[in-house]
């Protein structure tokens, strides 16, 4: 699981809804079944509320129509955890660029 329930989470990869990308949004706890539709890969889904207060955009399953909500489910691999890494956390960017040199080079 990406989440954990407390945790600020930002919305990505949402193509039901695509209006939902971006959207940051507080993880509450894990869905019951009657809670959304079983379409798509079984995975975790957490009931989350958006974290600016207001509401979340929801397509009605059958219509399509864009409705509203205060808490809706989301599925755990179309969130991204925003957490503090810890102190033995390491810069994902170095894995693909070397670390800069500490000299400067005269012209």
């Amino acid at each position: 699981m990406n989440c954990k329930p407390g945790d600020l989470a930002i919305v990505h990869g949402a193509t039901w809804t695509p209006e939902l990308n971006n959207r940051f949004v507080i993880v509450m706890r894990i869905a019951r079944e009657e809670e959304y539709s079983s379409v798509g890969p079984p995975c975790v889904v957490w009931i989350c509320r958006p974290a600016s207060g207001g509401t979340l955009p929801v397509r009605h399953v059958s219509t399509g129509e864009l409705i509203h909500a205060h808490m809706r489910p989301i599925g755990d691999p179309y969130l991204k955890p925003i957490r503090d890494p810890g102190e033995d956390a390491q810069d994902e960017t170095l894995q693909w660029l070397s670390v800069p040199s500490q000299h400067k080079e005269v012209a």
